[in-house]
């Protein structure tokens, strides 16, 4: 599958997200250890947090969804617990547009 994006950007923003609305400080690899990202269309990405369970093993536990809209270069991500934001991609600096419950 050709990606628009390549699923580390989609980690970052989700971690950029992460410390936004849930007010986290976020390591420069702390978070990025404890997930994955999935592809499941050019432009879009679930992201899994990996968790061990009591008997070692890992488990991979619904974190969120990303979108990339690349007519207006925006990154929308969805958290499970229904917490949104939106971040246009100014190159180096991330935007917020928007952010919400659903």
């Amino acid at each position: 599958m050709v990606s628009i994006v390549p699923a580390d950007v989609a980690i970052a923003v989700y971690t950029i997200a992460i410390a936004y609305l849930q007010d986290a400080k976020v390591a420069n690899n702390g978070l990025v250890s404890r997930v994955k990202a999935e592809q499941v269309s050019p432009s879009y990405f679930y992201i899994w947090s990996l968790e061990q369970d009591g008997e070692g093993q890992t488990r991979n536990t619904p974190a969120a969804a990303c979108t990339y809209e690349v007519k207006s270069k925006t990154w929308l991500v969805e958290l499970m617990t229904g917490q949104k934001l939106a971040l246009h991609d100014n190159h180096d600096v991330w935007e917020i547009v928007r952010k919400g419950r659903k």
